[in-house]
Formats: structure tokens, sequence, C-alpha cells
């Protein structure tokens, strides 16, 4: 191992000389520069005749008699602040390119939230040339009134009548059979018997909306998305009353007004016959124990399922409740 060592030690010396000029050998040849005795001595330390010390001692002279030299501290010395002064600058590079992936890293999140925002900003304008184009639009031409709708799965509907077909039958007095709810404070409250607004009038399109639709859920779904894109200018029963046709075509109404136009839209279909369909009377605030009876939805049951829709409801109207709905039901 030793002879190895002093083997490497050699190499090494001989490499410093040659690349760096930091030492230099000072003679024709390195047999004649370096004493025999030199030469023993780093012989018998690899073969541990003498101590570490006294081969150092054999290095040193070589040094003290200038047979190894030394080059010029100066040089050491700027070679030295040279591989300082580069040290600075690596490490200054490395900060900058730390700073710089930072910035590379805010920007192409800043990036990603301004597509975000444009791909949501874009499919709000979508959806709302969507509703716009859903919402049924009703027109008179040449004494026939013209409805256009759509439904949820963009399929579009027309739809005509005489105009003296719908006088008619918005014209027509409003039915008189009343029913009474009694309140929880003890008022009796009159009210119509609104399940005799519902009119069967859609039965020349509707039935084209359920064979869109597919089954009789998804259908329940189209009546309800036709009407949910109808303005609600109150989710409360008030004192005006207009025939589902009237609804229809002002596109607008209260939760009366639109739970019975859903009501004779559902009715109006060939595939619905044996369907139970009513009419609810509630509170719409105390939906499970009634105080005030202030608000109406529709309730269908079809076999042994029920679903229950809440016209004025923007989202998603079927089984929107999700408590025991306790109130009048009127059968339509």
């Amino acid at each position: 191992m030793k002879r190895f060592l002093v083997i490497l030690l050699a190499v090494l010396c001989i490499t410093i000389v040659s690349t760096s000029g930091i030492s230099s050998i000072n003679a024709s040849s390195q047999s004649d520069v370096i004493p025999q005795w030199v030469k023993n001595n780093a012989k018998w330390w690899a073969d541990d005749q003498i101590s570490e010390s006294e081969f150092i001692k054999g290095i040193q002279y070589l040094i003290d008699n200038n047979i190894l030299r030394v080059s010029n501290q100066d040089e050491i010395n700027k070679l030295t602040t040279d591989n300082v002064n580069l040290q600075l600058q690596n490490q200054n590079l490395q900060t900058q390119l730390q700073q710089d992936e930072e910035k590379l890293t805010m920007w192409n999140e800043y990036h990603t939230r301004v597509q975000a925002f444009f791909q949501n900003f874009n499919s709000t304008i979508q959806q709302a040339v969507q509703v716009e184009k859903c919402k049924p639009l009703t027109s008179i031409t040449n004494g026939t009134y013209v409805w256009n709708f759509c439904d949820s799965k963009g399929n579009q509907y027309t739809w005509s009548m005489q105009t003296t077909s719908y006088d008619y039958l918005i014209k027509k007095p409003f039915p008189v059979d009343t029913i009474l709810i009694k309140e929880a404070d003890g008022t009796v409250v009159v009210y119509p018997d609104y399940s005799k607004f519902v009119q069967p009038s859609f039965s020349n399109v509707i039935d084209k909306v359920y064979d869109n639709a597919g089954n009789d859920e998804q259908f329940l779904y189209e009546t309800w998305f036709i009407v949910s894109q109808m303005t609600t200018y109150s989710q409360d029963i008030t004192n005006s009353n207009l025939w589902p046709l009237q609804t229809f075509s002002d596109a607008k109404g209260d939760c009366k007004d639109l739970s019975i136009l859903l009501a004779s839209m559902i009715r109006s279909s060939s595939h619905t016959k044996d369907w139970k369909i009513y009419l609810g009377i509630l509170d719409a605030n105390n939906p499970s124990d009634p105080k005030i009876y202030n608000h109406m939805m529709v309730s269908v049951h079809i076999g042994n399922e029920t679903h229950f829709i809440e016209a004025t409801q923007k989202q998603n109207g079927i089984d929107y409740w999700k408590v025991m709905l306790n109130g009048y039901w009127l059968t339509v």
C-alpha cells in the first residue's frame, strides 16, 4: 500500500510541475536531481523500515535545497482569488436561475388562471346565448301564433295555433270552484281550485319532447327545463291568474302560473295518461310543518316512483325538496 502511495505522490508532484507551474525540477534528469538517499528513504518508508517523520525530512530537504521550488506566492493568491470569484459568480448564477424558475412558475400559474378565466367566460357567454335561445319566443304571423323553444339537448321545437283558437282559450272565464285551507293560526283561506286551470293544450308538440327525451324521468326533466327558462317574478302565490297558454306566451309568471303550466305540459302528452299529477299548495318556508300556505309546486306519481318538481328552481328542479312535504294536493 505504501509503495502505491509513494508512486502516487511522485505522479502527483510531476503532474503539478508539468501543468500548473507551481513546482518544477531544475535538472537535466530526475535521477541527477533527487539524491539516492532520498530514493532509499522512500523505499524504506514504503517497507516500514523508517518512520513517516524521517521520510518527510527527505521531502523537506528537496524543498529547502531548491530541488523542488515553490512558484510565486502572488500567482497562488491570484488563482485562489479567481477561484473564490468563480464560486461567487456560480452562486449568483444559481440564485438568478432559481429566481427565473420561480418567475416562470408564477407566469405559468398566471397563464393557467387567465386561460381558465376565459374558458369560464366563454362558457358563461355560451350558456347565456343558449338560455336566450331556449327561452320560448312568441310571434304572430298572418293570424297565427307561433312559438319557438328548445329542450336541454338543444332540440328545436316550433308550434303554432290560430289566433282565434288562442284567444278563445285564454279569454275563457276563470273557474269559480274554490277550496278552503285552514292555516296554523286557525285562519281559513279561500283559494281557487287551481287544478281547473290546467289545460292539456300542448298535445301538438309535447309528444315530440317526450320522444326526444327517451324515458319518463328525462321527459319530466325536459318539461321542467322548458319552464325554467321563463322569468319568475314571484315565488309566492299572487292574486293574479293566468291560463297556461298565456304564461307560455309571456314566458313569465309566479310560482302558481309556472306550476300550472308545467302540469298542463305533462298532462298533454299521450304517454302520461296513467300518471297521477298533483298541484301542491304548501309553505315554502316550512314545508314539513306549514304555517302559511304561500307556494305551489307539482308532484308526479309514475308507478311506484314519486317526483316533486319545483317550477321556480333555476338549477335542477326535479326532486329539489329533500324533506317531507305537507300541504294540500289538488288532482290534475
